[in-house]
């Protein structure tokens, strides 16, 4: 599941089911500190393992009751991401 995300003017996608600080280093950021990247990652493997838990009208069919369960996750991965990229910076030139 990939998420859009804006930091600095610049689109950054992020594939929630990947590792997100790797994801980052690609596009020439990285996180200030190793813990906060860790922590962002924990939130974010832990929405997946709760998704199928979210709240959704038991009325519906099964198949809108994923898709709402699916667009809901996607929002709280993007709330957790745009408070990761928080603690984000550029990298310099030596890569750092």
């Amino acid at each position: 599941m990939v998420i859009k995300v804006i930091k600095d003017k610049a689109e950054l996608e992020l594939d929630i089911t990947k590792d997100i600080a790797v994801q980052l280093r690609m596009q020439g950021y990285r996180f200030m500190d190793p813990f906060d990247g860790l922590r962002c990652q924990r939130r974010i493997d832990a929405l997946r393992q709760v998704t199928s838990y979210l709240p959704v009208d038991v009325a519906e069919q099964t198949l809108v009751k994923e898709k709402k369960r699916s667009e809901q996750a996607q929002l709280i991965a993007k709330a957790i991401l745009k408070d990761a990229l928080a603690w984000v910076k550029t990298l310099d030139a030596d890569g750092n």
